[in-house]
């Protein structure tokens, strides 16, 4: 299956770097790992979003929470989403943040689409 491109903005202010990614309808992804707790806006959109120890959750903009770290998320995306996060940081270089922010992993499916898709409905 392709990768589905998602647009970014990258914005900087003293001390926080946000990271603001557009996602499409109809699409099926999975978060970065983070390696920091860090506060997270969706702004438009609604997507049902499946996290460890929770399960599936409906989320509808306007939405706030908190990402702790070690957390990755499958996202389907139901409305096109916008999705904010905000991490207190002075760096600006990118190669430097994911350093930082992000955990190095692969991509290895624990579930089909199919198996995926039956629970999304419920």
């Amino acid at each position: 299956m392709p990768a589905v491109e998602h647009p970014e903005t990258h914005r900087f202010t003293p001390g926080l770097y946000s990271r603001q990614i557009l996602l499409k309808a109809g699409i099926l992804c999975t978060s970065k790992i983070h390696k920091t707790e860090h506060q997270y806006i969706v702004s438009r959109g609604k997507c049902k979003v499946w996290t460890e120890g929770k399960g599936w959750e409906l989320i509808v903009a306007p939405h706030h929470g908190i990402t702790k770290p070690g957390a990755r998320r499958a996202l389907f995306i139901i409305e096109d989403v916008i999705w904010t996060t905000f991490h207190p940081t002075s760096k600006t270089d990118m190669s430097e943040l994911e350093n930082d922010l992000i955990e190095p992993h692969d991509f290895t499916p624990q579930k089909t689409l199919e198996e995926l898709h039956k629970e999304i409905e419920q």
